[in-house]
């Protein structure tokens, strides 16, 4: 029993020496010998082996294949199909967009009689309210990205100048 109870003790000072985890941390507790026994001894705990330190490969080491990147293609351009430019309400012709991605882009000015409402609304060939394109007050000019390929015509609703084109990408 007192062989076991030094062995522990040694131990977990040997770990606590090495820096180990938890067990470093673990204080051995002695157990009391029963009445009439003979007292144990301590002994010191042993001190860790060193540890060699790594010897470097001789085995050469090949450097590291480099891939070139492939070049980033150039972004898609658009491809302008159809353009209008008036001041007053109007429906557009009907026009095919054969790609899955088409845009509307608009530049409008408040007109004589002061800023207005500029609106553009979609419309399938067949006059199925698709979207709203544009629902702005006054100076604008920007751009909405459709997707659907189809037969569309568009409607303005305003009193301001504007002029707006459909493009899609090829």
């Amino acid at each position: 029993m007192r062989t076991l109870l030094l062995l522990a003790w040694v131990t977990v000072g040997a770990l606590a020496l090495m820096g180990c985890g938890a067990a470093a941390t673990a204080t051995p507790v002695p157990k009391t010998p029963p009445a009439g026994a003979p007292a144990a001894t301590t002994a010191a705990p042993a001190p860790a082996a060193p540890t060699a330190a790594p010897t470097p490969s001789t085995a050469p080491v090949a450097a590291p294949k480099l891939t070139p990147a492939p070049p980033n293609p150039p972004p898609a351009t658009w491809t302008e199909i159809a353009r209008w430019s008036g001041q007053s309400i109007k429906n557009t012709e009907t026009f095919q967009v054969a790609s899955k991605e088409w845009r509307i882009s608009w530049d409008t000015q408040p007109g004589e009689h002061g800023p207005g409402i500029f609106q553009i609304y979609i419309y399938k060939a067949d006059g199925t309210l698709d979207g709203v394109a544009a629902n702005v007050i006054g100076a604008n000019k920007d751009a909405t990205v459709i997707r659907g390929a189809g037969q569309y015509y568009l409607s303005f609703n305003t009193s301001q100048p504007y002029t707006v084109t459909v493009e899609v990408k090829p």
